[in-house]
């Protein structure tokens, strides 16, 4: 039987942006959760509380249940995380979205994405892959613009950060540019950046319902 050896990851290869392709296979599959026999009948809630009150199941761990969150929910949860994450994201232009092919592959695209009135969102051109992509798998990882460091101050690196979750279909962009538009249910927010000293990744990680996590690696 051949033995089988591993090999340690560069710590320049794990601070990559294959942090990107991580984010996006822990992202949540999407299933309602069954109401028993004895369930009460709800119908005093609108469409957009119900839809936040399904319980999914997630594919990391059987029988670990998660629920989605609007960007709104991240403030109200931790506004100081929330306000930083933002400013990362609105710092370029550009970003880079994941999506899902129809064999189950990944798919890295360019996107632009927008936060307003406690919602994230973005779009995708007539024809565009990424909207095929969205409206057949709605999973997605966002990933921020990620810049280099000083070449004279690697310390000096801003960091980036990604979400990952769900896309919603809202209905055609309004606007000259015509095309669809989607909004963002959450199920995990990360923020990359360095330590006060500047020799290790510090990673924080936000997900609806669970405390704040913060790791630290060299």
């Amino acid at each position: 039987m051949p033995r089988r050896t591993t090999r340690s990851v560069p710590s320049a290869l794990r601070r990559s942006d294959t942090r990107l392709c991580s984010a996006l296979a822990e992202v949540s599959v999407i299933a309602p959760a069954r109401a028993g026999p004895d369930a009460p009948l709800t119908t005093d809630v609108t469409d957009d509380q119900a839809r936040r009150q399904q319980v999914r199941a997630t594919t990391r761990t059987p029988g670990m249940l998660s629920v989605m969150a609007a960007w709104r929910d991240v403030e109200r949860a931790e506004p100081a995380f929330a306000a930083r994450v933002r400013a990362m994201f609105d710092a370029h232009k550009h970003k880079t979205i994941a999506t899902l092919r129809t064999d189950g592959s990944p798919r890295i695209s360019g996107i632009e994405a927008e936060f307003d009135g406690g919602e994230l969102s973005f779009g995708s051109m007539p024809g565009a892959r990424k909207g095929a992509d969205l409206a057949r798998d709605p999973r997605f990882a966002l990933h921020s613009a990620s810049v280099d460091p000083p070449e004279d101050d690697p310390s000096g690196w801003t960091g980036d950060a990604k979400v990952a979750g769900r896309a919603v279909l809202v209905g055609d962009q309004d606007g000259e540019s015509p095309g669809q538009l989607f909004r963002a249910e959450l199920d995990e927010v990360v923020l990359t950046g360095l330590t006060d000293a500047g020799d290790r990744l510090l990673i924080e990680v936000w997900r609806p319902g669970r405390p704040m996590r913060r790791i630290e690696r060299a």
